[in-house]
């Protein structure tokens, strides 16, 4: 069965924290919300159902800060240290 044009797909964005990382300054928590909103500006015309965030570093203890790892965990971001 063919797809409706406007059915909701799922959303899935893997964030190189390494290498973007939050710029100082910057609170954690609107990660979530800046992302939701660049997406919906992408797909003006196609609705995304549930988003799925998931951080990857080759290190996650060089993201500056507990407090960072907690409130981006906290907004529903996976963190996960990718290998090599």
């Amino acid at each position: 069965m063919a797809r409706e044009q406007h059915e909701e797909e799922n959303a899935l964005v893997i964030w190189n924290i390494s290498n973007c990382p939050i710029p100082d300054g910057h609170d954690p928590l609107q990660v979530v919300p800046r992302i939701q909103t660049a997406l919906e500006k992408l797909r003006r015309d196609r609705p995304y159902g549930p988003l799925s965030i998931t951080a990857i570093s080759n290190n996650l203890t060089e993201i500056p800060g507990e407090d960072v790892m907690r409130k981006l965990s906290s907004t529903g971001i996976s963190l996960k240290h990718a290998h090599g």
